[in-house]
C-alpha cells in the first residue's frame, strides 16, 4: 500500500477521500470536511508531506481553570508561546470561549468550551511501503512500516499517520 492512501477499513478513507473527523472540521461550523487525499498530501526529497492547515483545539474547562481569566490559563499552561501571542490571539478572536471573542480578563466557568485556532505545519514522513501482513475477516490488520511513522494521531501528527 502506497503512503498517502488509507486503508479500506480505515474510518478516515472514504470511496478515495480522506475525512478526518478528529481536526479536519470548519472552524466556525464545526462540519466535517470531506479533503481529497491530494489536496492534504504531496511527496517532496522522498518523504510525504503534508500541505500547512488550519487546526481547532477544543476542550472543555479543567476544573482547575475554572475563575481564572482566559489570559492566565494560556499564559501558565500552555507556555510554548511567548505572552504576546497569548493577547494577540485572545485580541483577534483566535481564542474563544463558546465560541464568541471574548477579552483577556475573561474569567472561564465551569462547561465553558475553550478553543484555539492555529496554523499546523507537519512534520514529514517516509514515503516507504507499507505491507500488509496479516488481515482477518473482524477486520484486524497488521501492517509491516517505519517506526519513524505514528500509528494514529497524536502530538503533531495529525493527518501524517
Amino acid at each position: 500500500m502506497a503512503r498517502g492512501q488509507k486503508h479500506k477499513l480505515s474510518e478516515s478513507y472514504v470511496g478515495g477521500n480522506v475525512v478526518n473527523p478528529r481536526g479536519a472540521k470548519n472552524a466556525k461550523t464545526q462540519e466535517p470536511t470531506v479533503l481529497l487525499a491530494k489536496d492534504v498530501y504531496y511527496e517532496e526529497g522522498g518523504l510525504q508531506r503534508v500541505y500547512p492547515y488550519f487546526h481547532r483545539f477544543a476542550t472543555h474547562a479543567k476544573g482547575r481553570w475554572v475563575g481564572r481569566t482566559i489570559y492566565d490559563v494560556f499564559t501558565k499552561e500552555f507556555r510554548d508561546r511567548p505572552k504576546a501571542y497569548y493577547e494577540m490571539a485572545i485580541e483577534k478572536g483566535i481564542i474563544e470561549i463558546n465560541a464568541e471573542t471574548v477579552s483577556k480578563d475573561t474569567v472561564i466557568r465551569n462547561g465553558d468550551l475553550v478553543t484555539h485556532f492555529i496554523h499546523r505545519h507537519e512534520p514529514p514522513i517516509s514515503t516507504q511501503e507499507l505491507r500488509i501482513v496479516r488481515e482477518t475477516e473482524d477486520g484486524l490488520l497488521v501492517v509491516d512500516k517505519p517506526g519513524s511513522i505514528p500509528v494514529h494521531p497524536t502530538g503533531r501528527y495529525n493527518y501524517n499517520t
